[in-house]
C-alpha cells in the first residue's frame, strides 16, 4: 500500500477475481486508486480473473499545504502558518497597535471566518478601529454638561458652557 494503512494479503484460486478492498489511508495523502504497476500508470481491473501471483499498488497524492500570512497593518508581528488543504487555520493571538483596537482579520472587504477550510494560499489583513476616550465635565454645581466621546488624537470641541445662578462661567 506504499506506506498507507495495512491491507491483508489475499489467497484466491487461479481464475477467481479479487474483491476490491476498502480504500487505505495515509496521513497527509489522498488515495488515488489501485494500480497494476509500481509506477501507478496502469489501473488495476478488478473484473479480470487472476491467473498468477499479483501485486496491486496504491497510488497516493500528497495533500497540498498552503500558507496563511497576516498583514498586521502597523500592528505587532504575527507569524505565517501552514495549513493542509481543506483544514482550518488556527486563529492567531490578536496583534497590538498603539491607540487602536483590533477589529478582526479580513480577506479583502470581508471578515475572515476561521471555521472555513483553507484551499489556497491566503493573506489576511488586520483591521483596526481608533481607540476613543470619554471626557466627562464636572460643572461644580452648575448645569449638567453631557460627556463627549472622542477618537484618540482628535481635538475636543468645547461643549456648551454650563450655567449657575449668580455666577458667570469662566
Amino acid at each position: 500500500v506504499n506506506g498507507g494503512s495495512a491491507i491483508n494479503k489475499l489467497t484466491i484460486k487461479a481464475g477467481d477475481k479479487v474483491t476490491k478492498p476498502a480504500d487505505p489511508t495515509k496521513e497527509d495523502y489522498i488515495f488515488g486508486g489501485w494500480y497494476s504497476d509500481a509506477n501507478c500508470t496502469i489501473s488495476f481491473d478488478f473484473t479480470k480473473e487472476i491467473t498468477a501471483n499479483t501485486t496491486i499498488y496504491a497510488k497516493w497524492t500528497a495533500v497540498a499545504t498552503y500558507t496563511v500570512t497576516f498583514n498586521v497593518d502597523g500592528g505587532s508581528q504575527v507569524d505565517p502558518i501552514s495549513v493542509k488543504d481543506g483544514k482550518l487555520a488556527t486563529r492567531p493571538d490578536d496583534p497590538i497597535k498603539q491607540n487602536y483596537l483590533f477589529a478582526g482579520w479580513f480577506n479583502g472587504d470581508s471578515q475572515f471566518d476561521f471555521t472555513q477550510p483553507i484551499t489556497s494560499n491566503l493573506e489576511l489583513t488586520a483591521h483596526w478601529t481608533l481607540e476613543s476616550r470619554t471626557v466627562s465635565f464636572d460643572s461644580t454645581g452648575g448645569s449638567t454638561v453631557d460627556p463627549v466621546t472622542i477618537g484618540h488624537g482628535n481635538i475636543l470641541t468645547a461643549p456648551t458652557a454650563p450655567t449657575k445662578a449668580g455666577y458667570v462661567f469662566d
